[in-house]
């Protein structure tokens, strides 16, 4: 019962709220790991990094690849768990409404209901006035990818709503893996 009550007040802290600005988001962290782990294993997979494997045009080894995202993909989500449990467990023998002050923490940093509304529809407006640039530099805020891609045609509203649920997949996958 707890944990609802936990996850009800991040929730709301969140739309009350939204993401703060000036805090590490933790899907920042854990997107740095990514990184950090992705570029290790490329180096051990071709013994370069993947830019030097494009540019030498070395052949790609997409069975390797597909293996050491698996791993990768269970390294995060395993260890952001074991953090996260970490985190709680020694929370909870300092005392339990230290725990519960965490987990609401936690919850509400994980949602981003309020801030992804606010981020698309910036995306939207910037689309509405048909500076695609703009929309372009908006986009980048709520997926971090390379916007270039997105060109001004009949599927750019797909692009762009495929990438926002795409965020919030993730959201989604994270808030369970912290929970």
């Amino acid at each position: 019962m707890r944990l609802i009550y936990a996850m009800l007040l991040g929730f709301i802290l969140d739309l009350i709220f939204g993401d703060p600005h000036g805090l590490i988001h933790p899907v920042q962290i854990i997107g740095w790991f990514i990184d950090k782990l992705k570029k290790g294993m490329q180096h051990m997979i071709y013994g370069c990094s993947y830019e030097e494997v494009r540019e030498k045009e070395i052949e790609r080894k997409a069975g390797v690849e597909k293996t050491a995202g698996f791993f990768l993909m269970l390294f995060i989500v395993a260890g952001t768990f074991a953090v996260v449990y970490g985190i709680l467990y020694v929370a909870n023998l300092i005392h339990p409404v230290l725990r519960f002050c965490l987990e609401t923490f936690f919850i509400y940093q994980i949602l981003a209901t309020k801030s992804l509304k606010t981020e698309s529809m910036k995306v939207y407006k910037k689309l509405k006035e048909g500076d695609l640039i703009g929309a372009r530099k908006e986009v980048s805020y709520l997926v971090g990818r390379d916007r270039k891609r997105l060109v001004r045609k009949s599927t750019r509203w797909q692009r762009q709503m495929w990438k926002l649920s795409r965020r919030i997949r993730q959201t989604v996958l994270l808030r369970q893996c912290f929970l």
